[in-house]
């Protein structure tokens, strides 16, 4: 299947099961630690676990190649939502989308749907039913990494779905 056949809403799709595998993996992997050193069980759910991952990375590697399809969503997902400030955007590093759903992984902040966009920036949607405030989600991200840049936050008014919209300033 060519990707260049897609239209936003298959990518979109495509992109939030990239994110749901990689949530898969993070939990079979969590399941695998809580057994016993030894238990067949455990070696079962790390295998599991590992190929959710590598299906994860493999289906973002080919959307990657589609990012630039996705940044007209994405102004229109800014211009329907409200935005808590707006500055000179800075220039950012071109990170890896693997990378940034493990950095929010670990963060706590799981992204129903991330999406990269062609100037570095990212655009993570988040489950209007996390139980987090707004406010706590935008700590939490900024304290990942220190390179972090918020563009913009906020809810989509259509969906009530929480957003930021962030890049990795260069050094």
């Amino acid at each position: 299947m060519s990707t260049n056949s897609l239209n936003k809403d298959q990518m979109s799709q495509l992109r939030s099961l990239a994110n749901r595998l990689t949530l898969k993996a993070r939990d079979q992997a969590a399941e695998a630690k809580r057994k016993t050193p030894g238990d067949p069980q455990a070696e079962y759910l790390r295998g599991l676990a590992e190929g959710y991952y590598k299906s994860a990375v493999e289906l973002a590697n080919i959307l990657k190649g589609q990012a630039g399809d996705t940044e007209a969503e994405t102004s229109v997902t800014d211009k329907r939502s409200t935005q808590t400030g707006r500055f000179a955007d800075p220039e950012f590093e071109q990170i890896p989308l693997e990378e940034v759903i493990r950095m929010l992984s670990y963060a706590d902040i799981n992204a129903r749907d991330v999406i990269p966009n062609r100037d570095g920036t990212f655009v993570a949607i988040f489950s209007r039913w996390q139980p987090l405030s707004d406010q706590e989600r935008l700590l939490k991200l900024k304290s990942v990494d220190t390179r972090i840049f918020v563009l913009a936050s906020g809810r989509n008014h259509e969906t009530s779905d929480p957003f930021i919209k962030f890049g990795f300033k260069r050094n």
